[in-house]
This record gives C-alpha cells, sequence and structure tokens, in this order.
C-alpha cells in the first residue's frame, strides 16, 4: 500500500477593510506591502474591482479609478513632492508626506520607478479614511475604464448585424 502524503495547510493572512459602515472588504496579500520598519501599506491601484468596491460600493466590474481626476492628483502630489526633496532616482524606499485637506499622509515610495508606482498608503485609520473621502468625489464621473473591452469570438458586432 503506498504511502499517502501528509495534508499541508497554508495560512495566509488577509486584512477586511470597511468604509463608513460599508461591507468588509478582504485584501490579498498582495494587496498589502510591509517597509524596512514593518509597517504595513494598502497598495491603491486604479483598476482593481476590491477598491472601487470598498470605497463606492460598486461591484460593477469595470469600474476603474485610472482615469478619475482625485486619483491622479494623489499621485502627482506624491511625485512633486518626491522631486521636491530633489532625489530623481531613489536607492532605497523613502516614506513621504502629502497633505489631504488638514490630514498628512504617509506614502511609502518603493526603490525603482517611485513615480510610476502604485499608491502605497500606510495602513492608519484616520490616514485611509482622508484618502477613501478623497477619492470618493470621483465615484460616479469615473466609473469607466480607460478603453472598451471586446469579448473574443466570430460573434459579429451590432453595427456590422445591418449588412
Amino acid at each position: 500500500m503506498a504511502e499517502v502524503p501528509p495534508a499541508v495547510v497554508e495560512i495566509t493572512p488577509t486584512f477586511a477593510l470597511s468604509f463608513n459602515g460599508s461591507k468588509p472588504v478582504a485584501f490579498p496579500p498582495s494587496f498589502i506591502v510591509k517597509d524596512i520598519n514593518d509597517q504595513n501599506y494598502l497598495k491603491i491601484q486604479g483598476s482593481p474591482p476590491l477598491i472601487s468596491r470598498l470605497i463606492c460600493g460598486c461591484t460593477l466590474k469595470s469600474h476603474s479609478f485610472s482615469n478619475s481626476t482625485t486619483f491622479n492628483e494623489l499621485k502627482q502630489k506624491r511625485n512633486h513632492k518626491l522631486m521636491s526633496n530633489g532625489q530623481k532616482k531613489l536607492k532605497t524606499e523613502q516614506v513621504v508626506e502629502i497633505t489631504i485637506g488638514s490630514t498628512n499622509v504617509s506614502i511609502l515610495c518603493p526603490g525603482k520607478r517611485s513615480a510610476s508606482a502604485d499608491l502605497l498608503v500606510l495602513m492608519d485609520q484616520d490616514q485611509l479614511s482622508c484618502v477613501f473621502d478623497f477619492l470618493k468625489t470621483d465615484c460616479k464621473d469615473n466609473g469607466k475604464a480607460k478603453r472598451s473591452y471586446k469579448k473574443g469570438g466570430n460573434k459579429p458586432q451590432k453595427d456590422e448585424e445591418a449588412d
């Protein structure tokens, strides 16, 4: 009789965030970044549906913050702060403080390609609330993706059916 290999259990920590009393949204480990001081940062990208589900309460798959003016403004504030520090290229990760309203928000900038990196916001209740409130203003205006997506297949599009 062949031996059965022992079962392997893998435990993966996740964070569940709730905004303004909404249903908690669980974020996988790929959305959580630790800095060299072992502090957690939430990776905020423009297109993942988890972010729009949390902030806007939206369940649409195509909702995106990529062309949101507020999302791009946050990235510009981070980039401006990086450039004002006098370093074009970072050798190690660095935390910059940007101001949103009256709240200082800590943004982690990785050592490589900091200006084009995702927003990494310190996982602090006040700071995340401030960022989410700021992004929420664009929930209704920028729900569409940057480009249109078409399903594959051989079916003619509606415009071509008239022929």
